[in-house]
């Protein structure tokens, strides 16, 4: 979720893949092909990081997974608000 989605509650998804059964994942066509898709796009990359990236496709570059509830607030709003925007938010959901 980015702040902008944030405020509009514009929801957004991803395939959270960390510790997902690789077996489990094979069975699932879509979700491999969108897999092959990072893997593809990340070899493509001008960044030597991004291209040793393409190892573990499954996961995001970074892994920031709250395990607890967390309060959101946007970095960005607008003056004009009369309140901030800020939110508790279950662990569900990734930032």
């Amino acid at each position: 979720m980015m702040g902008k989605d944030f405020i509009q509650r514009k929801p957004r998804y991803c395939l959270w893949l960390v510790g997902a059964n690789p077996s489990d994942l094979k069975k699932c066509r879509k979700v491999i092909e969108r897999v092959e898709k990072v893997r593809a796009f990340r070899l493509t990359s001008k960044k030597e990081a991004t291209r040793k990236k393409a190892e573990t496709p499954t996961l995001f570059d970074e892994i920031k997974e709250c395990k607890t509830k967390y309060i959101a607030l946007p970095k960005v709003s607008s003056e004009n608000r009369r309140y901030i925007p800020m939110e508790y938010l279950s662990s569900e959901i990734i930032a």
